[in-house]
């Protein structure tokens, strides 16, 4: 180690910290390199304790390494680099897998009574010297890959010429055990992969390919007792070290599992093996869950290769048709048959998958007619080469049609506003959002967005904005005591800057009520709301495990022109309440909330709750009174504000007036939200509920 660069892993610590490793690993070297068996365990122990898994991390590399280059000769029994005596003290429970070289066992380390996965090789001491190689790279592989998406190695040793590993013990099987061969929620596809994505692209970073991830390579575990699924990626047995000089792989052997197999792992002319190969194998994985099977599977081995190499993938919207065209379209360029088609990166694909998952286009499009045609043209270039020229200028609309996705829900019409308003002029409780998952009626406040059907699975709408836009659904409540319930979640959970804002997606979204409208003659338009709302990935500096809701008057002014077209005037905190998350941030979806409103002359009785699992109950996270003295002293308190004084004094004195009966609707700020169901129930006369 000594002389060598800092490991990227290690950039961020100290130097100090950086040279009380480099000692250690020197000393370990020096005994590495004299023929002698040292066991980094106890060279671990001659750290300071700071910097235990960057030490460790540093050994077990060193260790694997030096065994790989000086391995003994086929049937000779090299000494063992940790002493085990007759065997590794663990107790054996119960098998859990086979591989084509290892088995896999449920054991108990009685030294930290865990429960640990044994991998052993299955030949045991007479392994073959490839076999072994091979073995003993995927335990260097893991070794230099802690990340929370990677199985973790604890432990690497041999006993009587066996080499084993120790590995993390995930409980929840194995992705394909998970989905059964099922087509599962196109959300929750998009979600586990994007995460695998993630954890491949980390391992591309310290210079190593998969090479064979599917379903089978992929464990799930639960973060917590009511966290989120984590997908894990394991078994790194057929790694490429891409900054190797050598190939463990023999030359015209053919590694990997067919089904999942990029065309290149087959055919060396089609390209090299790197990490688009891996992109490649995401996107099979993307697509058996999606469609419930791989994308090519034939009666043989040689059959299903012979699909890899030469025919396309049966888009998944043909077997089904309800899927986000978006979702298909990332899925398909992974699949591309030429690894320059596909995403450069696992990074980029796993960016595209969090555009989808917060409602966002994606940069993979669709492909219309005019795609296909095309890839029909490479195949067959001759035949249809005179049809295509005729037909482009007919099918390139279709084709720009066709890459709108999720369709958008038209806005409502004078009819259905009237349609609503005697609706509610009977007095009997309205859905404004049900079952069907469109609006009665709609408009947009503020700046305007689209309203799409929502992309997972789910009888919803989704809107998202960079700015502060309302989803505006009753005009007019028609009564002056009634409860307003909201059952929506915040969307947006990447913070990826964009052409409007840097972190997009760490903004506030909920319940408007109150809203009044002024217009000046210069063209700024004024908005005032009574907000209800909450974040659910925007936290406070000190408090990682804690999210705000708060209910604020807020005046916003909404310009022709400018650098800000959407520029808050004021803003008056009437409560502010945080509610607890995980430590390690809300789940993928993100929680469905609902914020319940009983509104009426007196002011306004807030509820926020929250649900776990579709057939949970709800659960408060926050109540608060906003009485009607409040409400005035918010919106009449402003006469000394120097901007409201100075340029808009008339504004604020039009719209400084309390009243239920003004237009309710949906808000969202820098964000992407998901609406499910909102209600209005009217409320009996005679006493203020919100008391």
């Amino acid at each position: 180690m000594a002389g060598g660069p800092v490991p990227a892993r290690h950039e961020r610590l100290s130097v100090r910290a950086l040279l009380g490793i480099e000692v250690v690993c020197d000393a370990f070297e020096r005994e590495l390199r004299a023929g002698r068996s040292p066991d980094w365990r106890a060279y671990l122990a001659r750290g300071d304790g700071t910097n235990r898994e960057a030490l460790r991390a540093e050994l077990v590399a060193l260790d694997l390494t030096y065994r790989r280059e000086h391995r003994t000769p086929a049937g000779a029994r090299p000494e063992p680099a940790a002493e085990h005596g007759a065997g590794p003290p663990f107790t054996i429970l119960r098998e859990l897998g086979r591989g084509g070289m290892g088995v896999v066992y449920l054991a108990l380390d009685p030294r930290l009574g865990r429960h640990v996965a044994l991998k052993l090789l299955r030949e045991g001491g007479v392994a073959a010297p490839d076999h072994v190689r091979r073995f003993l790279a995927e335990a260097q592989a893991v070794a230099r890959m802690p990340h929370p998406n990677i199985v973790s190695v604890f432990e690497v040793g041999e006993s009587g010429g066996v080499p084993f590993l120790v590995l993390e013990f995930v409980t929840g099987g194995t992705l394909a055990q998970w989905a059964a061969g099922r087509a599962v929620p196109p959300l929750q596809a998009a979600v586990l992969v994007e995460q695998v994505a993630r954890a491949a692209h980390y391992a591309h970073e310290k210079g190593i390919v998969h090479r064979d991830i599917k379903p089978q390579n992929v464990l799930l575990a639960l973060d917590g007792p009511e966290g989120p699924v984590v997908p894990k990626l394991t078994d790194f047995g057929l790694a490429k070290l891409l900054d190797s000089g050598t190939e463990e792989t023999p030359t015209g052997a053919v590694l990997g599992t067919p089904a999942y197999m990029a065309p290149e792992q087959v055919r060396p002319d089609v390209g090299a093996i790197g990490p688009r190969t891996d992109v490649y194998a995401l996107g099979a994985t993307l697509y058996a869950l999606l469609t419930g099977g791989p994308p090519f599977r034939a009666a043989t081995p040689l059959a299903t290769v012979a699909q890899v190499v030469a025919d396309p993938p049966v888009p998944p919207r043909k077997t089904r048709p309800e899927l986000p065209a978006d979702l298909e379209a990332v899925c398909l360029k992974c699949l591309e048959k030429d690894p320059a088609r596909r995403y450069a990166t696992a990074e980029e694909l796993a960016a595209d998958l969090a555009r989808f998952r917060t409602g966002r286009p994606t940069r993979a499009r669709p492909v219309g007619w005019t795609g296909s045609a095309w890839r029909t043209v490479r195949r067959k270039r001759r035949a249809v080469a005179t049809a295509l020229g005729a037909a482009l200028a007919a099918g390139a609309a279709f084709a720009v049609a066709w890459s709108v996705a999720p369709g958008p829900v038209a806005p409502g019409s004078p009819d259905k506003r009237a349609d609503l308003l005697r609706d509610l002029d009977k007095g009997e409780p309205v859905e404004l959002i049900g079952d069907g998952g469109e609006p009665h009626w709609y408009r947009w406040r503020g700046m305007a967005s689209t309203l799409g059907r929502s992309q997972f699975g789910g009888p919803s709408v989704v809107f998202q904005t960079t700015k502060t836009t309302g989803l505006e659904l009753v005009p007019d409540p028609r009564r002056d005591r009634y409860r307003v319930t909201a059952e929506l979640r915040h969307l947006t959970l990447s913070s990826e800057a964009d052409e409007h804002r840097k972190e997009v997606g760490v903004g506030r979204v909920g319940l408007f009520l109150a809203a009044q409208s002024d217009d000046c003659p210069d063209g700024t338009r004024f908005d005032r709301y009574l907000l209800l709302w909450y974040t659910d990935f925007l936290t406070q500096r000190g408090r990682p495990d804690q999210r705000r809701f708060a209910c604020e008057d807020r005046l916003l002014a909404y310009r022709k022109n400018g650098p800000q077209s959407d520029q808050t005037i004021f803003v008056e905190f009437l409560f502010d309440a945080w509610y607890k998350v995980p430590p390690n941030g809300v789940g993928f979806p993100s929680p469905w909330r609902r914020i319940v409103a009983d509104v009426s002359p007196g002011g306004v009785r807030v509820s926020f709750e929250s649900q776990t699992g579709a057939d949970d109950p709800w659960t408060v996270l926050s109540q608060w009174t906003v009485r009607k003295e409040d409400l005035r002293k918010a919106r009449s308190g402003h006469e000394n504000n120097p901007k409201a004084k100075t340029d808009y004094p008339e504004v604020v004195r039009r719209l400084a007036t309390w009243s239920p009966r003004m237009p309710i609707g949906i808000v969202a700020s820098n964000s992407a939200v998901e609406v499910r169901r909102v209600a209005i129930e009217p409320q009996p006369a005679g006493g203020d509920n919100a008391h």
